[in-house]
């Protein structure tokens, strides 16, 4: 449950960020993503908190979340040991998608901004909702065990156990 409440923060986070751009009229495609971190400083640093998070670098809830799927997965080999490789395909997963995730931000906050490019305002409702998920994914990072605590609770309640 944590990793579902921390995945979908973090993904959200990461599709307003394209609406953002998308409604300021950067563009949807990575090669419009040049120079961003100067163009909007804001949303470039809020995708390259989301992305590194979802790959499980500790920049918010991700790395815990997946910190705790990998290692339950392996503390349950004594029962299974397609366990291990579930866990190891979740390790090389993770590192794949890191691949994919650096290319963005290597695009937003290395590469520089095309010729002619102006500085851009994303709009205030957007930034809003943008804050509030970066807000909240470095909170479950950081508040990481009384959100598990409250969500082991949760499920208590519900599966009646």
């Amino acid at each position: 449950m944590y990793h579902v409440l921390t995945h979908a923060i973090m993904k959200g986070g990461s599709f307003l960020v394209v609406a953002a751009t998308s409604t300021a009229g950067v563009g949807e495609d990575i090669a419009d993503y040049k120079g961003l971190g100067k163009r909007m400083p804001f949303v470039a640093w809020s995708m390259t908190i989301f992305l590194f998070s979802l790959a499980g670098i500790p920049t918010g809830g991700g790395f815990v979340s997946k910190f705790l799927l990998f290692s339950s997965a392996v503390s349950a080999m004594q029962f299974s040991p397609w366990f291990l490789a579930l866990a190891v395909s979740g390790v090389l997963n993770s590192a794949l998608s890191l691949y994919y995730y650096a290319r963005v931000v290597w695009y937003m906050l290395v590469l520089e901004a095309p010729q002619g490019a102006m500085p851009v305002r994303e709009g205030r409702s957007l930034t809003t909702a943008i804050a509030l998920s970066l807000v909240l994914t470095i909170l479950t990072f950081i508040a990481a065990f009384p959100f598990i605590e409250f969500l082991q609770g949760a499920a208590r309640t519900f599966f009646g156990f």
